[in-house]
């Protein structure tokens, strides 16, 4: 049970700690950008019409907390218990947990740049003619497209490398599952079976010394003397 704890408990676990805190620092990045973009779309709110950008990068900020959450979780679990056997349930949680996680990122990211990509904001102004002011922003070089905008281009190249780490993260913990699959403590059909087969051998072996088998092999050989 020792060499079966040993095999599964150090599987991959330093590339896993590696990418856990590579997805870690990118995650916290892409947030940190995100709720920058976020405060300056909140200080232009009053003249600037940019709704579509800041729900976006809401969203975005929740997707790549809680990737910066569930890998803080995991290397904490791997520091403070490096030794602790890895069970196939415990691995299907983690794979499920990632899973959601590179999901919900993918999800965000996408809408998140397709409008840096292809949208912009608006200015507003009462009595003012939107002709007159696109006509006003040309002649002062002003952009008003997102992907001028620095914090919102930075969130989403940043995302997309965080993204990336995630995917990392979430293949080393699949190949963690299936390695435990095969040689865990609740492993599969042929680690049961290479486990069960040497206890059967052991039980028919007590079962053929045992007094009551005994007594009866010498009543059987008894009576075929008398007969």
């Amino acid at each position: 049970m020792l060499t079966l704890h040993w095999r599964t408990h150090g599987y991959l676990r330093i590339p896993r700690l590696l990418a856990f805190q590579l997805t870690q620092g990118l995650s916290t990045a892409t947030c940190g950008l995100a709720s920058w973009g976020l405060k300056t779309g909140y200080d232009q709110k009053a003249f600037l019409n940019i709704t579509d950008v800041i729900g976006s990068g809401g969203a975005l900020v929740a997707a790549s907390g809680t990737a910066g959450l569930l890998c803080f979780a995991m290397v904490l679990f791997i520091m403070l218990r490096p030794r602790a056997p890895e069970t196939l349930k415990s691995c299907r949680i983690k794979e499920a947990l990632f899973g959601f996680s590179l999901v919900f990122l993918f999800a965000t990211l996408v809408p998140a740049t397709y409008i840096m990509a292809n949208k912009g904001g608006v200015i507003t102004k009462e009595g003012v003619p939107a002709a007159a002011i696109l006509q006003l922003l040309s002649l002062q070089n002003i952009h008003l497209d997102y992907k001028y905008q620095t914090p919102v281009k930075a969130y989403c190249i940043v995302g997309w490398f965080c993204w990336l780490s995630t995917l990392i993260s979430f293949i080393l913990v699949s190949m963690e599952a299936r390695h435990v699959l095969k040689h865990g403590p609740d492993g599969g059909i042929l680690d049961m079976t290479s486990h069960s087969q040497p206890n059967m051998t052991e039980r028919e072996r007590e079962a053929n010394h045992s007094p009551t088998a005994t007594s009866v092999g010498k009543g059987a050989d008894n009576f075929v003397e008398h007969a």
